[in-house]
């Protein structure tokens, strides 16, 4: 694709994101966590000492770096996060729509390629809305196919820099969320098995990749936390197994883009479907041929199977929207490529240029029509950012009146009033969920909060202390947002004796 084609992707991705409205979008779901994270880490708090979270987290540290750079230039912290998130995203869609010319050989799969993502659903709203960390997840993982598969046309010396770029761009992913490891087992597969490849080859990707996990790991170390870190993000994940979910929603959740049990299928899943099960048929009818065309042609092997597993994660592993923003990337360049390659096989050389044309055409018009119902169907808060930032100050003064502050899912409102929480645990997610005994108290050097803020719902264990130690006081505006606010009434200076594990930071407090 021509340079000022990818600038043109790149700048539509950012006009659809600065056209939801950056500026006034929400912080919500587990955007407001991730957004404490890095603004946290932006003010020299570490990630996982911040907040108890088990996801590898260099996605925080790319935003709070957004942040800490943004600080410097007068800039708000929403608006850097979301700056780079922006950012991220656009470049994402130019790399997507590169892969997809690449491994078609031609441009008009790029477009479609590009167009896909800019189209998957809820993807340009978290962009714009930030602190996603699966939107440069995304950015990595395109670079990693980009860089393995444009290595196999190149010179031995272009080859190498190139296998570098792969290997550290998988090993990024990694470092965002430990699944996309079957991103650096993919890119070294496809080093060993590609014509041109072999062990060394794989083994100058593979080393990158352990270069980038290495520098990642380097940053806890010189902050002296890498214990903590190591803990959170590889022991703790072991002690939760999740129920795989039933196969036919599942497939329903992935082909409707998690449309609900009465979503319409959407066509950019349907056409890789089509695409992955075209690819297993002719492997089951001729394999030498397809190794033959998988060896040749750079790219395929990577992507054909960093495709159909994260595919098989996402069946196994989901609960919402964001979690298909894994898959996304793999879905739209595979549309890309399975619409030209259809076109290629079903009509003559004369007229495939038009017909290409034409299908291309119509398939955006589907798109558009598609992205516009889900810009027109996404809920709509009745609260904005500016309502946001006015609790983040009421919060901000019961600190500074009453004493420390537990945010409970709220933390996105001690970032914004630039505050760490109580206790790091803020969320009693599954991974934590076991580890904690009846009783548990958010207690901080033997003492408890005097103020909760919850937005989440406090778990029924621990109702029995909040109902005999705290009285609630939740104002208008704050239960606007649906959070309550709770304060204690025990004497401040009462300290507490600790009633078993506490889970602050992964470790006993």
């Amino acid at each position: 694709m021509a340079h000022r084609f990818l600038l043109a992707w790149m700048l539509v991705a950012a006009a659809l994101c600065l056209r939801l409205g950056p500026g006034r979008l929400p912080l919500s779901g587990d955007n407001q966590l991730y957004f404490f994270a890095s603004e946290r880490a932006a003010s020299g708090v570490p990630p996982h000492l911040s907040f108890v979270d088990s996801k590898n987290q260099l996605g925080v540290l790319v935003e709070a770096a957004a942040i800490a750079a943004g600080r410097r230039l007068g800039a708000d912290d929403v608006m850097s996060s979301r700056a780079i998130s922006i950012a991220f995203f656009a470049v994402s869609v130019a790399m997507a729509g590169l892969l997809a010319a690449s491994i078609a050989g031609g441009a008009a799969a790029g477009h479609l390629a590009a167009l896909a993502l800019v189209a998957a659903r809820g993807l340009a709203n978290h962009a714009a809305a930030g602190s996603n960390v699966k939107v440069v997840l995304i950015a990595f993982i395109l670079l990693a196919h980009l860089a393995i598969a444009a290595g196999s046309s190149r010179s031995a010396g272009e080859r190498r820099l190139l296998d570098v770029v792969a290997g550290l761009a998988a090993g990024a992913a990694f470092a965002c969320w430990q699944p996309a490891l079957i991103i650096v087992v993919a890119v070294c597969l496809e080093a060993s098995l590609v014509r041109g490849g072999g062990p060394r080859r794989a083994l100058v990707v593979f080393v990158s990749s352990l270069g980038a996990v290495a520098a990642y790991e380097l940053y806890f170390a010189l902050h002296g936390t890498l214990g903590e870190q190591l803990h959170q993000a590889f022991v703790m994940p072991l002690g939760s197994v999740h129920r795989p979910a039933q196969l036919l929603r599942s497939l329903r959740f992935v082909l409707t883009e998690a449309g609900g049990p009465h979503g319409q299928l959407r066509i950019v899943p349907v056409a890789f479907a089509l695409a992955l099960g075209g690819a297993l048929v002719a492997a089951l009818r001729a394999p030498r041929r397809c190794l033959e065309i998988l060896r040749e042609r750079g790219g395929l092997i990577s992507f054909g199977v960093a495709a159909a597993a994260t595919t098989a994660f996402t069946l196994y592993d989901h609960q919402g929207v964001p979690d298909l923003f894994f898959v996304d990337p793999y879905f739209a360049v595979a549309f890309g490529v399975v619409v030209t390659e259809a076109v290629r096989l079903a009509v003559p050389g004369s007229a495939r240029r038009r017909t290409t044309t034409v299908a291309a055409l119509a398939l955006t018009v589907v798109l558009v029509a598609q992205l516009h119902r889900d810009s027109a169907e996404r809920r709509i808060r009745p609260w904005d950012l500016d309502s946001q930032r006015r609790l983040a100050s009421a919060v901000r003064g019961y600190h500074d009146q009453l004493g420390s502050v537990w945010a409970y899912g709220a933390l996105h409102l001690l970032a914004l009033a630039h505050l760490d929480n109580h206790v790091a645990l803020a969320l009693f997610y599954d991974d934590v969920r076991d580890l904690l005994l009846p009783g548990w108290r958010p207690l901080r050097d033997g003492r408890m909060p005097q103020v909760i803020v919850d937005s989440r719902g406090l778990p029924a264990g621990l109702q029995g202390w909040l109902a005999s130690e705290y009285r609630e006081v939740t104002a208008p505006a704050f239960a606007a947002q649906k959070t309550s606010v709770w304060r204690r009434i025990e004497p401040a200076a009462a300290a507490l004796e600790d009633s078993g594990p506490v889970v602050a930071a992964g470790r006993r407090q």
